[in-house]
């Protein structure tokens, strides 16, 4: 079941400190620490923990290195967390640092393969260009079986494509260019929320 109390404060959240984070500080050892954008104060961006359940699942597709998983670590969320990275180089670094931590998996392979009936919360940060965006939402409007909440960071390349969709609702939809006083993005970037609803529950 999906918690969505609290949605836009926490995507507003999650979305401007991911833009403001350029790097992560990683230790692998067993007392691994996070050190996300330490020149700023991430306090500021601290989410409320009950946004979300411990029986949510998110997974971050097109993960990279992990940047957003840390950020849902280091803020104390202990659900299921998923990053799939389709570079086996950038994954193995993923999976490598989150290694202490059973709540989280780095899949490497190709986002199409998966079955995302395992998943209520979807993360993504543009990974893929219009052509493929289109495909991967006819695949998830085919395939789930439960509602899915979506946050799809910079959208304004490919994100018109769900206006309209039969089973999804904008939430929120917002450009991001400056935050407390930080400049995040060279132009004003756009971000939005989405909530799909299943076809066997409409």
């Amino acid at each position: 079941m999906l918690c969505t109390a609290k949605t836009d404060t926490f995507s507003t959240k999650l979305s401007s400190l991911l833009s403001i984070c350029r790097c992560i500080s990683i230790c692998t050892n067993t007392k691994c620490t996070i050190l996300i954008c330490p020149c700023h104060n991430s306090s500021e961006f601290t989410s409320d923990l009950s946004i979300y359940c411990i029986d949510d699942s998110i997974i971050d597709i097109g993960c990279g290195k992990g940047r957003a998983i840390a950020y849902l670590l280091s803020h104390g969320y202990n659900c299921k967390i998923t990053g799939i990275e389709i570079n086996p180089e950038v994954a193995a670094v993923a999976r490598e640092w989150t290694k202490p931590y059973p709540n989280v998996e780095i899949i490497e392979g190709d986002a199409f393969g998966l079955d995302y009936n395992d998943y209520n919360v979807l993360y993504m940060y543009r990974p893929m260009d219009t052509g493929a965006f289109i495909c991967f939402v006819e695949l998830l409007e085919e395939t789930l079986t439960h509602d899915i909440k979506l946050y799809y960071y910079v959208d304004i390349q490919s994100g018109f494509y769900i206006n309209g969709r039969n089973g999804w609702t904008l939430e929120k939809q917002e450009y991001i260019y400056r935050v407390d006083g930080h400049y995040i993005h060279k132009v004003p970037q756009r971000y939005s929320v989405w909530t799909y609803t299943a076809k066997n529950n409409r």
